[in-house]
C-alpha cells in the first residue's frame, strides 16, 4: 500500500525524464539488493563449508594414472581431494571479494544517481525504496534461513 501510494506520488509529481530516471534508480537499487543477496549466500556458504553448486563441476576431475597401482591411486586420491576442497573455498572467497567490489561500486552509483533527483519527489522516492528494500529483505531471510537448513539436513544424512 505504501509503495503504490509513493509510485502514484511521483507519477502526479514527475515530468517523463524525471519518471524515466526513478525507474533506472529503482532497476539500481534492485540490482544493489541482489547483489548483497548474492553476497551473503556466499559469504554463508563459507561459512557453512559448502561451495555453490556450480563449483561442484570441479569434482567430477579426477585423478586418473596408467603407472600407478590401486593402493598408490587411493593414496594419492584423498591429497586430490583436499585440494579441491581447499581450491573451492579459494574460488568462493575471491567471489565473495569480486561482489564485494560491484556492490561498492553499483552504490556509488546510485548515491550518485539519488542525488541528482529534484527535491520535491525525495520523499516519496524513498518511501518507495523503503518499501522495495524492507520486501527484498524479507524474502531473502526466508531465502538464508532455507539454505542453513538445507545444509544441516544434507550433514544429517
Amino acid at each position: 500500500q505504501m509503495k503504490e501510494k509513493a509510485i502514484r506520488e511521483i507519477k502526479n509529481k514527475c515530468k517523463v525524464d524525471e519518471l524515466e530516471k526513478v525507474k533506472k534508480l529503482e532497476e539500481q537499487c534492485m540490482r544493489m539488493l541482489n547483489l548483497q543477496f548474492q553476497l551473503r549466500k556466499l559469504e554463508k556458504r563459507l561459512n557453512l563449508n559448502m561451495p555453490p553448486p556450480y563449483l561442484n563441476a570441479i569434482d567430477k576431475l579426477q585423478l586418473r594414472s596408467k603407472e600407478l597401482d590401486k593402493n598408490e591411486i587411493e593414496q594419492f586420491t584423498e591429497q586430490w581431494n583436499n585440494i579441491i576442497r581447499h581450491a573451492k573455498k579459494d574460488f568462493t572467497s575471491i567471489m565473495i571479494m569480486t561482489k564485494t567490489n560491484e556492490i561498492e561500486k553499483t552504490e556509488k552509483k546510485y548515491q550518485e544517481s539519488v542525488e541528482t533527483l529534484p527535491e520535491y519527489i525525495r520523499e516519496s522516492f524513498d518511501t518507495l525504496i523503503h518499501t522495495i528494500r524492507t520486501r527484498h529483505d524479507q524474502t531473502t531471510e526466508k531465502k538464508i534461513h532455507f539454505l542453513e537448513r538445507k545444509t544441516y539436513r544434507m550433514r544429517e544424512t
